[in-house]
């Protein structure tokens, strides 16, 4: 389809839940049932995560909420060059696409990406290679994993890292490649277990490639809401420490002593 190509900025992704009929009972069956006669070209921009201070009701990551919904593509980008790849290829879709954008990677600055580039949606990427774990991450998930990865290195436990990139489309088959390399599987999720994408993740990767698994787990958020409080909110979310922390446990490897 050409023509305008919409892009709608959400400040709070928490407040999705108000567009959630249009998004999902309008434009992510529009290309299905015009007999792929016609689509909904929207890219709808909004801020999601924890760490801001911003509460239970302006914290939350809400793309699973959307991830059963056939027709909606989501991406979450984790660096400035991913962001520009992603949306992009967002915005040239035929059909909506939901952009999370951390709040806490709003800071971050890097290289932009090369003249043109695009990042396909629905294409992984193995950040940082290992032998001994795979860390899938999305979001801020991913620079948190690949700080976590660093402290592991100390520990002699290289653990591989993958930038997911979006949920749906979500790119199995980069995991499985990386899992039949190092036989076990973390995913990382801001967000409670239940429900979410890290253990969806875990049921296709055990579905696929159970004979390459020595051992598959999630890293996620407690079953309650975001709390205020900045002491518990940082306890709340699962950043590089506690990913480090966890694969050490599980690995059965001792943290090195602090002098």
């Amino acid at each position: 389809m050409t023509g305008l190509r919409p892009v709608i900025e959400v400040m709070f992704g928490d407040f999705m839940t108000l567009a959630m009929d249009s998004l999902v009972n309008q434009a992510a069956k529009f290309w299905f049932v015009s007999n792929e006669q016609g689509g909904v070209p929207l890219v709808v921009r909004s801020a999601v995560g924890g760490g801001g201070r911003f509460g239970a009701m302006h914290s939350q990551t809400h793309g699973t909420w959307f991830q059963g919904i056939p027709g909606l593509k989501i991406a979450c980008p984790s660096s400035p060059a991913e962001a520009k790849g992603l949306l992009k290829a967002a915005i040239r879709d035929d059909n909506p696409v939901l952009f999370l954008e951390h709040k806490r990677l709003y800071s971050v600055k890097g290289p932009a990406p090369d003249d043109g580039e695009v990042i396909a949606l629905g294409s992984a990427n193995v950040v940082r290679p290992g032998r001994d774990v795979t860390i899938a991450a999305l979001g801020k998930g991913v620079p948190d994993a690949l700080a976590a990865a660093e402290a592991l290195a100390g520990d002699g436990i290289g653990a591989e890292v993958i930038d997911l990139r979006t949920l749906r489309p979500l790119d199995v088959g980069t995991i499985l490649e990386s899992v039949a390399r190092t036989n076990r599987l973390v995913a990382v999720e801001e967000g409670p277990r239940t429900g979410g994408w890290a253990a969806g993740v875990l049921g296709a990767v055990a579905e696929q490639a159970l004979h390459d698994l020595d051992d598959v787990w999630t890293i996620t958020t407690p079953e309650t809401p975001i709390p205020y409080s900045p002491t518990l909110e940082d306890a709340h979310i699962p950043d590089a420490e506690p990913i480090a922390r966890n694969v050490r446990a599980r690995l059965g490897v001792t943290a090195p002593q602090s002098r």
